[in-house]
């Protein structure tokens, strides 16, 4: 081939030595390790067309890998999640786009390296010839819980739940009960170990507002949580067990009475009336949020007294926040009748419109009128 053959001999080993600067993710990248990323193989117009299109194909891997490592570079990388918002179809048509590889689940469990993919992962580089430090009795079940789930993370999903629930039974090796994640996996306490749950969270939290109806009883308590730069934020919080806590949503399936529909509906009504009178919103109090606490016939928990309450504890907060400054997400489920628009503000008023806009279809009852002088007469015959 004559001079074109000894100029792409001289990219090919350009394009070597690119790829080891990449794979050694630690090397500093002067001007000229930055041009090799720029270097083609030529394409002489005489060659066989068999031959130009293998230089062709050569060429545009190259391209699509010297594309990511710019972006790297220059600190430009996306998170993988980011893949999982482009529509109701985004997760199935990423996977099978040029920018797969960034989606964490590149075909046939193949790709670049992982410190690759998005500058968080590269916190988490372990020296495997240190010892572990103290407490580490787990290591072993962690190390075969990121095995499978590098295996898990190569392969397509339909949708984020197939994939969310697939990762999560990656991690029941972790926790002893399989189901349940407990305190002392976190913590260390003096006197007991508390159930808890850890809610990892990527996006902003309305911690503020799960405080404040914790402090009301009417939100699973908030322990703490743990931040580092780089990595999801986890919330450590009160465990509701299914023994003797269950959703408003599966409870409003069965036959409550009189007396355990005004009794939620009170408690409702000064639940909304906290976040009203503190100028902040849930923005997604569905029965599906909303839970009730239970005996062991499964019947409702009230308090004691003519006008009885429920025992409530709203959960996900993830909207939660200041009226008329967080917004909704952009995709939602499109079968709710929602106070606002999609990617609009969630007002204050809107806690109380959502409530309202399923609350009689869930009990018979309107959800802001006063009951009658005679409910308690009325309730003891349905009860």
């Amino acid at each position: 081939m004559g001079l074109p053959a000894d100029t792409n001999r001289r990219v090919m080993e350009d394009w070597h030595l690119a790829i080891a600067l990449t794979i050694a993710w630690d090397a500093d990248w002067d001007d000229y390790d930055r041009s090799l990323l720029d270097h083609r193989l030529e394409i002489p117009e005489n060659a066989p067309k068999e031959h130009r299109l293998r230089l062709e194909t050569y060429n545009h891997k190259y391209i699509r890998f010297s594309v990511l490592q710019k972006r790297v570079l220059e600190d430009k990388l996306p998170s993988p999640s980011m893949f999982g918002k482009a529509g109701p179809e985004g997760w199935r048509k990423t996977q099978y786009t040029d920018v797969r590889i960034l989606c964490l689940r590149p075909p046939a469990a193949k790709g670049l390296p992982l410190r690759m993919l998005h500058n968080v992962f590269r916190q988490f580089t372990l020296n495997l010839h240190k010892p572990l430090p103290k407490g580490s009795a787990t290591a072993d079940s962690a190390t075969r819980v990121a095995a499978t789930l590098c295996a898990e993370m190569g392969k397509a999903f339909d949708n984020e739940t197939q994939r969310s629930e697939t990762f999560d039974t990656c991690f029941f090796p972790l926790f002893s009960d399989g189901d349940r994640w407990k305190f002392e996996h976190l913590v260390k306490v003096k006197h007991s170990a508390l159930p808890v749950l850890v809610k990892l969270v990527n996006e902003p939290y309305g911690e503020d507002v799960h405080r404040l109806l914790a402090r009301h009883h009417f939100a699973p308590s908030l322990y703490g949580y743990a931040r580092y730069e780089g990595a999801p934020c986890a919330y450590i919080m009160e465990y509701l067990q299914s023994l003797t806590w269950t959703t408003l949503y599966n409870f409003s399936r069965g036959n409550a009475s009189n007396k355990d529909k005004r009794a939620i509906r009170r408690s409702l009504q000064h639940l909304v009336g906290i976040l009203e009178d503190n100028q902040v919103v849930h923005g997604d109090l569905r029965p599906v949020n909303i839970m009730l606490q239970v005996d062991d016939e499964r019947k409702l928990v009230r308090s004691k007294g003519r006008k009885s309450t429920a025992k409530i504890r709203v959960v996900d907060f993830d909207w939660a926040g200041k009226a008329g400054e967080v917004l909704y997400p952009v995709l939602r489920n499109q079968d709710i009748d929602w106070p606002g628009n999609s990617d609009g503000p969630i007002e204050g008023g809107h806690n109380r419109q959502l409530v309202k806009s399923w609350f009689y279809e869930a009990f018979s009852l309107p959800f802001d009128t006063v009951p009658p002088k005679n409910a308690d007469l009325e309730d003891r015959r349905h009860t």
